[in-house]
C-alpha cells in the first residue's frame, strides 16, 4: 500500500502522511482533478476487451465459464487477462 500511495503522492495526485502506524492520505487539488477527467473520459469505441484478473484455482472455472465469462459476452466484449486465457481445469 506505501509503494502506491508513494506513487500517487509523487505525481502530485495526492498527500500522504506516513509517519504513523496508520497510512494516512487525502487528495490533492490535481487528484481531484484528475477523477473529474476520468469521470468524463469516453472510452475508445473500438475496444472491445474487458480484463479479466482472478486466480488460477480449479474452484472458479464454474464461476468464470457459466457466469463471467457469459456476461462479458452478453456485453459484446473480449475476455483479456491471465484467468481469460487459459482454459478451464488449467493451473
Amino acid at each position: 500500500m506505501k509503494f502506491f500511495l508513494s506513487a500517487l503522492q509523487e505525481a502530485g495526485f495526492v498527500k500522504c502522511d506516513f509517519t504513523v502506524n496508520v497510512y494516512f492520505a487525502e487528495l490533492t487539488a490535481r487528484g481531484w482533478n484528475r477523477i473529474a477527467e476520468l469521470e468524463t473520459a469516453t472510452p475508445t469505441k473500438d475496444s472491445k476487451q474487458a480484463f479479466v484478473a482472478m486466480w488460477f484455482d480449479h474452484s472458479l472455472d464454474k464461476a468464470y465459464s457459466e457466469g463471467i465469462a457469459k456476461a462479458i459476452d452478453a456485453a459484446g466484449f473480449k475476455a483479456m487477462g491471465g484467468s481469460a486465457n487459459r482454459p478451464p481445469g488449467v493451473g
